[in-house]
């Protein structure tokens, strides 16, 4: 039998922070990205001029590939697209329910794979490590920033900025 590889493991602190730096490269006008809810799958949401992200880090390694429109590493079968998109959805929801109206697209940062160009596989977005910022950010522009920062605030997370604001601090 063929072994698969699962998307949802244990994931080491160090690529989810990996992951967390890339994305404060993002303009802090313009975008806000936060931790993801424990008991959702994925790592963080990004909200932007460009739209709204569930992204989710992955630590395998090999070559990333499409066969028959599946995504193979290293040859072998992967699983876990469907639980991400399932969960972007449900993301989505929790946003509709905040009176925020915004498709989520799902995201896999591989940071260990080579990935090559980013791309849409099996409904979500593959990207590697070090151009997660910069696809993101190059998308169209879709939203004024005051729409997806409204986005963000609609999951009760009190961005750093505006607990700053609240503070004295700016």
């Amino acid at each position: 039998m063929m072994q698969m590889f699962s998307a949802w493991s244990a994931l080491p602190d160090d690529d989810v922070a990996a992951v967390g730096r890339e994305l404060s490269r993002l303009d802090p006008w313009s975008f806000w990205s936060v931790p993801a809810s424990p008991d959702e799958l994925g790592d963080f949401y990004v909200f932007g001029t460009t739209g709204a992200f569930l992204v989710w880090a992955c630590d395998i390694d090999g070559w990333i590939a499409e066969r028959f429109g599946r995504l193979r590493v290293a040859g072998r079968p992967f699983r876990g697209a469907s639980d991400l998109r399932r969960a972007a959805k449900r993301l989505h929801d929790r946003l509709v329910r905040g009176a925020v109206r915004i498709e989520v697209q799902p995201v896999m940062c591989f940071t260990r794979a080579n990935v090559g160009t980013p791309r849409h596989a099996q409904g979500v977005r593959i990207v590697g490590l070090g151009s997660l910022a910069a696809d993101i950010a190059n998308r169209p522009k879709i939203l004024p920033p005051s729409r997806a920062q409204r986005a963000a605030q609609s999951l009760g997370v009190v961005l750093a900025r505006e607990r700053r604001k609240q503070d004295g601090g700016e």
